[in-house]
């Protein structure tokens, strides 16, 4: 196996943003969408460096992506659109974790899961949610409040046959 510790975050555009955090400097809820938990205080903010992946792929010379792993607390748009050519030529396997929306008065997040949603029909991929016991096909993120259903699966049509094979 062959990977690269890149300390920078990934967005649709290359650019300077804010890392906001809620809990200490290690905080596994941190992230760069603004508002995206606007119940919580934030604690603390940093500026990092955003790279969109097609600007960045050149200077780390990576040819090929079979797997990739997203979980980046509410930025899955920016990143999935950051990777939307290697989508299309390499067809890389999709691991995401995407938050619930907990309700329909949460229509910051549903409308960001309705447009990941639409992306990823464009660009031939499906939409599987997984978990230790089961894989199932999703048309839809669905409206829910349980963090046991959040990761996901994204695969492009053309491999959807090989990942049911693995799964069963």
């Amino acid at each position: 196996m062959n990977a690269q510790l890149v300390p920078i975050a990934l967005s649709d555009k290359t650019e300077i943003v804010k890392l906001d955090l809620y809990s200490d400097d290690v905080d596994q809820g941190a992230t760069i969408v603004d508002n995206y938990r606007p119940n919580n205080k934030i604690l603390k903010s940093f500026i990092v460096p955003a790279f969109n992946y097609n600007d960045l792929i050149q200077k780390l010379k990576i040819e090929n992506i079979s797997i990739v792993k997203i979980d980046v607390e509410g930025a899955e748009n920016e990143v999935l659109k950051s990777f939307s050519q290697i989508m299309q030529l390499q067809k890389p396997y999709i691991i995401c974790e995407i938050l619930p929306a907990y309700s329909e008065e949460n229509i910051f997040r549903i409308q960001r899961q309705k447009e990941i949603e639409v992306f990823l029909e464009k660009q031939n991929y499906i939409i599987y949610r997984f978990n230790q016991l089961l894989i199932e096909k999703m048309i839809t993120f669905e409206i829910h409040a349980n963090m046991n259903l959040t990761n996901y699966i994204f695969v492009h049509k053309e491999k959807e046959t090989d990942l049911l094979k693995f799964f069963n």
